[in-house]
């Protein structure tokens, strides 16, 4: 979405890399930002001079007269969103906008784009970009007031705060347990947040969501179900992995929000080590042409399904016998891949590890054990 600006790119070409740095510079000082998509001079290149002047008239805005047009929209945004003009508008928003809105500067931070649906008309703080024929559109704050914006949101707006971190926590835990209930998110929300939420707040919090940001959510809703995308069970067996199920509980929020970008929650240097011994490990000549940069994440994903390693050894021997994975794999996985296995958080086991998970069962095993009644210590 970079566009000529009245020869912007002609005259920039023509300068030293010196010339060009102080003059993106001088710009940049003047609020002036035309290569960045969300730009106000992008966000509203479709208004003519005497739009903009209109628009300034109306919101009370002078000192205009003599600027040209780009000049004229970074004043006009500048010099309209106060924080009182934030808090104003946040105060018409619907729940679902506050939510969307919130969720824009939460992504934009993390360098991602927001994708929805929700519209923000005659409000400057939100733009909608990249319109789609399925009515989904990119949303944008105008990077000429970005960081007020999200000064506002982050030091102001408590409300706006706390849909911020409840959202962050839902992701967490989908990426955590993979396969979960209302009830289970329930618990993260009372646990992380403090917050009472019945199972209908549960459920409508979760299909606004949905609803919002069909593009950036990382579920699916299948019968009352949580599921995370990357889970890849049949649907009919949900409920026999939901049966009585036992969730890992980290010890503190930031503990939880470790899972928000950490899917398979490896250590940098367990996960450079396991991609390095596939690297090695896959055939250069394969006929299938798998890469190790294909079957990491594949490798990874079906690891977090498996309830016991000699699945994922099936895995790797197969792929052996394929031609995929040098035969050389046959001798080193134990040493190399089961214990990035026994490390990982597994979707099956609800959080946990394969290990953690085992001893919670002996537990119950042990305790159930205690409650048989031996008739031979009651004889005579």
């Amino acid at each position: 979405m970079v566009r000529d600006f009245e020869g912007m790119s002609d005259l920039l070409s023509g300068l030293t890399d010196e010339e060009r740095a102080q003059f993106e510079d001088a710009m940049m000082k003047q609020g002036i930002l035309p290569e960045q998509p969300n730009s106000i001079i992008e966000l509203m290149s479709d208004l003519t001079v005497g739009d903009i002047k209109r628009l300034c008239k109306s919101h009370d805005i002078t000192g205009y007269s003599s600027m040209k047009k780009d000049e004229m929209l970074v004043h006009f945004i500048q010099e309209l969103v106060t924080d009182s003009y934030i808090k104003e508008e946040v105060s018409k928003m619907s729940k679902d906008q506050r939510l969307a809105f919130a969720l824009t500067h939460h992504y934009s931070k993390e360098m991602l784009p927001f994708i929805s649906s929700i519209t923000f008309p005659d409000c400057y703080l939100v733009f909608n970009t990249d319109e789609e024929d399925n009515g989904l559109s990119v949303l944008e704050i105008p990077a000429e007031v970005a960081t007020r914006v999200g000064a506002y949101i982050e030091q102001e707006d408590e409300e706006l705060q706390a849909m911020i971190l409840k959202y962050r926590v839902f992701e967490a835990a989908t990426n955590l347990y993979g396969l979960y209930s209302y009830t289970q998110l329930q618990d993260v929300f009372k646990t992380y947040l403090d917050e009472e939420n019945t199972l209908m707040d549960i459920q409508r919090f979760v299909k606004r969501c949905e609803r919002i940001a069909p593009e950036n959510i990382n579920y699916r809703l299948v019968n009352g179900a949580i599921v995370s995308l990357g889970l890849q069970l049949e649907e009919d067996e949900f409920a026999h992995f939901l049966k009585d199920a036992h969730y890992y509980m980290p010890e503190t929020i930031e503990d939880m929000l470790y899972f928000e970008r950490n899917v398979f929650n490896l250590p940098d240097e367990d996960m450079i080590d396991f991609l390095s011994w596939l690297d090695r490990s896959v055939r250069k000549d394969n006929n299938f042409n798998a890469t190790a940069d294909q079957l990491n994440i594949e490798l990874l994903t079906m690891m977090k399904h498996a309830i016991s390693y000699d699945m994922v050894a099936d895995v790797l021997l197969s792929m052996v016998n394929d031609g995929i994975l040098r035969k050389r794999v046959t001798e080193t996985h134990q040493n190399k891949v089961k214990p990035v296995y026994m490390k990982m958080r597994n979707w099956i086991f609800h959080g946990y590890t394969f290990d953690e998970y085992m001893q919670i069962l002996d537990k119950e095993y042990k305790y159930d054990s205690s409650k048989i009644i031996d008739i031979n210590d009651h004889r005579e």
